[in-house]
């Protein structure tokens, strides 16, 4: 794979390189909020779980863009490209249009254990949270969860 999804065969592949998996979908690198939470998450993982667990992130951001966020960020972990928003299609993760960008991916966390989906988490975009920016599931809940699986 090049870091591209383009079906859910795809995303399948991901969730099935590890006996635990993590997905998670963000904004774009222009979204602070998704930045701070991507630090917090590669934290997380390379602290405590990155031996036994699989962590991957998500956006409509090309290549080219994933590329440098993950570098600008020092993240432990690949960021692929959702060319056709198939997390939209299969995880029903929210997609908006506003900010100047077309149709990103609203944050969503899943965890998966040999492959199978155990847990998920959505953002439901409102007033209050900024639009899906804000208000995300803590790392350290994501983790606990991955923790009793193990």
């Amino acid at each position: 794979m090049n870091n591209i999804i383009r079906t859910e065969d795809d995303l399948q592949a991901i969730a099935d390189q590890a006996p635990i998996a993590i997905i998670t979908t963000y904004r774009g690198d222009w979204c602070s909020f998704c930045r701070s939470y991507l630090s917090d998450l590669n934290r997380a993982y390379t602290e405590v779980y990155r031996d036994n667990v699989r962590l991957t992130a998500v956006s409509i951001d090309n290549k080219k863009t994933n590329e440098a966020l993950k570098a600008k960020l020092g993240l432990d972990f690949e960021i692929y490209t959702d060319e056709t928003r198939i997390c939209h299609t299969v995880f029903k993760v929210a997609v908006s249009s506003d900010h100047g960008k077309d149709r990103y991916l609203q944050p969503a966390v899943f965890v998966f254990q040999d492959g199978r989906k155990v847990f998920e988490w959505i953002q439901t975009p409102k007033l209050l949270n900024l639009g899906g920016a804000s208000s995300r599931i803590p790392v350290k809940e994501i983790f606990k969860l991955v923790a009793d699986l193990s």
